[in-house]
């Protein structure tokens, strides 16, 4: 296999299924969760009266540094491809398929 072969068949001839089934929606995700968490939205640390303030998040994620920007998208990266061939685990689980080995539902 030489370089040209290898850069047209990303992750094992996948092609851009692994972006559009993986990389994106966990991208999604992450990106959703870390808005809430920098808006205040976990209330376990003191304050239950505590209200979620996108402006919050917006201050938070405008003083992100670029190393800082870097490291949440490797992170993110990494945990796309951690997660690829738990997919059909994951879907299976999603729609009400309980693991045989955890016992009935």
């Amino acid at each position: 296999m030489n370089l040209d072969t290898a850069a047209r068949q990303p992750f094992g001839g996948s092609g851009g299924r692994f972006y559009l089934t993986g990389y994106l929606p966990t991208y999604a995700a992450a990106l959703f969760l870390l808005l809430l968490v920098w808006a205040g939205a976990p209330a376990w640390h003191g304050r239950p009266d505590r209200r979620i303030r996108f402006t919050t998040a917006w201050a938070t994620a405008s003083h992100l540094s670029l190393s800082e920007v870097v490291m949440v998208a490797l992170a993110i990266a990494l945990l796309a491809v951690i997660l690829q061939p738990l997919q059909l685990a994951l879907v299976n689980l999603a729609q009400g398929s309980w693991p045989a080995g955890l016992g009935a539902a």
